[in-house]
């Protein structure tokens, strides 16, 4: 069932063109996480859902929509940033999102548990959000959505 969107979709030109632009930036010689790191530094990093430092960080991720869980949650395939599935939550009615989409996410870091999130959010299955419990999560602030180039 489609959901209204506000987001924005991206050029197909424009996404491959991000996506060259992280992998490119990614083979700089960085010696850790700087905590001074903007959302863009972030991306350079792998596993940054592992390490606590990020929390309450903001980070953006590029990755392909592996599940729409419901109409303000979805998850993206995170093993880039550390996790097999990353769960990305978004305010209500703000995103129209279908599965195999490139989502380009700007959002915080938070750790989620389902009683901190269901109500804000609308998230109404426990059993559905059960893999992120006590997980890093993405809280979206941004969301670009493009169709993946298909060869």
């Amino acid at each position: 069932m489609p959901y209204p969107t506000t987001a924005a979709r991206v050029p197909r030109w424009l996404a491959v063109a991000l996506l060259a632009l992280s992998v490119t930036v990614a083979c700089g010689d960085s010696a850790g996480p700087d905590k001074n790191a903007t959302a863009q530094d972030v991306t350079e990093n792998e596993n940054i859902f592992h390490d606590e430092e990020y929390i309450g960080q903001q980070v953006t991720v590029t990755a392909t929509v592996t599940d729409v869980i419901g109409p303000n949650s979805f998850a993206i395939g995170g093993q880039e940033y550390g996790e097999d599935s990353l769960l990305v939550l978004t305010e209500q009615g703000t995103v129209d999102v279908h599965k195999g989409e490139v989502a380009h996410v700007t959002g915080t870091v938070e750790r989620f548990t389902f009683a901190d999130y269901a109500d804000l959010y609308g998230l109404d299955d426990e059993r559905a959000y059960e893999a992120y419990h006590d997980k890093q999560i993405l809280i979206a602030e941004d969301i670009h959505l493009s169709t993946p180039d298909v060869p």
